[in-house]
């Protein structure tokens, strides 16, 4: 691989970074604690730039003898970038995705009827692929009130799974309880697509025309639809209506902006006082679940 120049070392500060470009492909650079860093600027959650968010100590939970909880505190030695779009951790030393799940399997086993830990962790199984552990852990979520984002979870883990009924009757099940969400669409997008079902596809972009924050997300998934099927014309004006539907709702997203299209907005601060009292960043629900179809704008 040919040396790519990101910084003069005078330039480029401790606690900085640089997103540059190499062979078409972004990668982000950051000197922390006097050593540099180099990862590809993707998450692998649902493809965001997870390079270009903030970056923060990681908080870790203070648990007694008797697994009791004391309380948080900033780790002193590790710090994670976190991708603006889902909040996705990453250890800036190793590039790995934060090993959240065996803390939420901690958590449950003192309090096991916390319903966002339970759904937090179900994400975390799809994000690993883990499809069959998700179902399993939004199971407990049914029995009580379960949210959108419950059924949001079991439709994108059931597709995961090849079980595409059961998907359909997960999204069936959020309808009849009057709960509706643009990603639930997004989720019966993707249904009929992997059906190879076309009027349905057409039905679910016109149900999203005019809707702001629906319609460019479909028209977006269209335009990958068209790029599959090699209309690549077709997929460009299909991008650019979804970039304009994006833009008449205020709902780009701005790189470094965490605040922009941000429903982890607790995960995503900036470093602080260790004196100060952290909060729980992984006890909001997500509101976006997964997807085996990418929902990013060309």
């Amino acid at each position: 691989m040919s040396d790519v120049f990101v910084a003069k070392a005078a330039e480029f500060a401790d606690g900085d970074r640089r997103i540059v470009a190499h062979d078409g492909v972004e990668i982000g650079v950051f000197h922390w604690q006097g050593r540099y860093y180099a990862y590809q600027n993707l998450c692998i959650h649902q493809g965001g730039p997870a390079c270009e968010g903030v970056i923060m100590h990681k908080v870790e939970d203070v648990l007694g003898p008797d697994r009791t909880w004391h309380g948080q505190r900033f780790s002193e030695t590790e710090a994670h970038f976190v991708c603006p779009w889902h909040g996705y951790e990453y250890d800036i030393a190793t590039g790995e995705l934060e090993k959240a799940t065996e803390g939420y399997k901690q958590w449950l086993q003192i309090y096991p009827r916390d319903t966002t830990v339970h759904g937090n962790l179900a994400n975390e199984f799809m994000v690993a692929g883990k499809y069959q552990d998700a179902v399993e852990a939004e199971r407990p979520q049914l029995a009580g009130d379960p949210s959108v984002v419950d059924f949001l979870n079991l439709a994108a883990s059931y597709t995961g799974l090849n079980r595409f009924d059961e998907a359909q009757g997960a999204i069936n099940d959020a309808f009849a309880r009057q709960l509706d969400d643009p990603v639930m669409h997004e989720n019966l997008y993707t249904l009929d697509f992997l059906r190879g079902d076309t009027t349905k596809l057409e039905h679910e972009i016109a149900l999203s025309a005019g809707k702001p924050g629906w319609e460019d997300l479909l028209l977006s998934l269209h335009s990958n639809t068209a790029a599959f099927h090699g209309r690549i014309n077709d997929a460009r004006s299909l991008s650019r209506r979804a970039a304009d539907a994006a833009h008449r709702a205020d709902a780009r997203f701005h790189p470094l902006d965490c605040r922009q299209r941000n429903p982890g907005e607790l995960r995503q601060r900036p470093l602080v006082d260790a004196q100060q009292r952290p909060r729980r960043p992984h006890l909001e629900r997500r509101d976006h679940a997964a997807s085996p179809y990418t929902n990013k704008h060309k």
